[in-house]
């Protein structure tokens, strides 16, 4: 009679755990997905995955720079801002230190004294708001720098060109002498011997760098 020889499937079909005869898998060994009948890589339809359920469905993905979403595999920063490696969408495992990114709970922020900007990134109160020396957050400001003032919104405007120092446009502390301004009450007017020409220009009152000659 004849003799019934018994094979591994994966010796018959290539990564194959279990078969129904020698050219049919039923299921694939661990990172690969049944595919009519065949196994195939699950990182073929679906990147950066490790092992997988289906063609359409994985269960781990890899390396960890990538966090399993709905089946799929996306990157670690995409759930959480500054994330370099991850464990799962809400649990980062290493936070982008070179970028300023340090750990905030199971995420990550930035480090002071950096803001989070609107694109993601970590960056100074002097980049993100010019005439500001000490912001409180991305967009607000505590203490505006020599020369501007805090607005109704908490973000600093310039003081009027005829103003060396001021809490708003309209209150001047110090003048700006070089363009030959004085205080006058809570505003800076021309010196005597200038009249204002156009906000922030004292000219001479006898034409620029002309003395006003008495009249005898």
């Amino acid at each position: 009679g004849s003799t019934v020889q018994c094979d591994l499937c994966s010796n018959l079909i290539s990564n194959c755990q279990t078969c129904t005869d020698d050219t049919a898998c039923a299921t694939c060994q661990t990172g690969y997905a049944l595919n009519g009948g065949n196994c195939q890589p699950c990182s073929t339809t679906l990147p950066n995955c490790a092992e997988c359920s289906s063609t359409a469905t994985c269960t781990l993905c890899s390396p960890d720079t990538y966090a399993l979403n709905a089946g799929g595999c996306q990157l670690c920063s995409v759930f959480m801002v500054g994330c370099l490696n991850c464990d799962s969408t809400t649990l980062c495992t290493n936070c982008d230190a070179a970028n300023y990114f340090d750990f905030s709970g199971s995420a990550c922020a930035c480090t002071t004294p950096y803001f989070l900007a609107a694109n993601n990134t970590c960056q100074t109160c002097a980049v993100l708001q010019p005439l500001c020396s000490l912001c409180t957050t991305a967009t607000t400001c505590s203490l505006c720098n020599s020369g501007s003032y805090l607005d109704n919104a908490n973000a600093c405007q310039t003081c009027p060109a005829s103003c060396g120092t001021c809490d708003s446009p309209t209150n001047c502390f110090t003048c700006n002498t070089t363009l030959h301004y004085v205080l006058n009450g809570t505003i800076c007017s021309c010196s005597s011997e200038y009249t204002e020409t156009s906000p922030g220009v004292c000219s001479a009152v006898c034409g620029d760098a002309k003395l006003v000659v008495g009249q005898e």
